[in-house]
């Protein structure tokens, strides 16, 4: 989805002068087992869509000078592990991180539109610890409560979708020629999903300010038991 003329080609949801290619492109799995989900059954079906292959398997072609860094193992449900991801973009220093999380009650593919640094206080995580509002001050008390994306997600979209068009995301099996649903949401939630998704804006709100790049994405996967499901997951790979 990265063309060679730059960001600007598919990220102009606030113009900017087209740039070489991004150098370090970071991603992230994450659970999101609210405490009313069936904890095994949840955990069978989010390890087989979570758990990253290789830190790079060399499929990126080497001209366009993109290193792809995959983190080795899903990520804790627990709010204060999440926040040490900080110390991941430190070391990295990320032009761009994709987060990947499981929703368990959708049946649908998102990108997720932001988050939140509110509400972690509602739900405990997979520990039945809370993320006070106390520390919430505590972390980001001087930092916007929602700082915006600046990635064109709704063009982002339409250039999946036409990938998914081609041929790339249509199902096999009993399901053949059936499409799959991908569409944007503006509910990322306020579990441990919407948290490290703050993490990575807010991370990159500090580095370059306001006006600022936040080159981070969030892409919910659905609940997927059956074998024929499985097939869909090939619309990640048509990015």
């Amino acid at each position: 989805m990265i063309t060679e003329k730059g960001w600007d080609t598919v990220y102009p949801a606030r113009r900017v002068k087209a740039q070489r290619w991004p150098r370090r492109v970071t991603t992230m799995a994450s659970f999101d087992d609210k405490a009313d989900w069936d904890e095994d059954n949840e955990r069978r079906s989010a390890a087989k869509w979570k758990q990253p292959s290789s830190p790079y398997d060399g499929s990126t072609p080497k001209k366009h000078g993109i290193r792809i860094i995959v983190h080795p193992e899903p990520l804790k449900a627990e709010y204060h592990a999440l926040l040490e991801t900080q110390k991941l973009l430190e070391e990295y220093q990320p032009d761009m991180v994709i987060h990947l999380g499981f929703a368990a009650d959708r049946d649908y593919f998102a990108i997720e539109k932001g988050a939140e640094r509110d509400g972690y206080h509602q739900i405990p995580d997979e520990r039945r610890i809370f993320f006070t509002s106390a520390e919430t001050r505590k972390v980001w008390g001087k930092g916007p409560a929602a700082p915006d994306y600046t990635l064109d997600i709704e063009n982002i979209l339409r250039k999946w979708k036409a990938n998914l068009n081609s041929g790339a995301g249509r199902s096999k099996g009993k399901d053949k020629g059936a499409t799959v649903d991908i569409r944007t949401s503006d509910d990322v939630g306020n579990y441990v999903c919407g948290i490290v998704y703050f993490v990575s804006l807010e991370w990159f709100w500090k580095k370059f300010g306001p006006l600022g790049e936040r080159r981070v994405l969030f892409f919910h996967v659905p609940n997927m038991q059956r074998n024929e499901d499985y097939e869909k997951g090939r619309i990640l790979r048509s990015l």
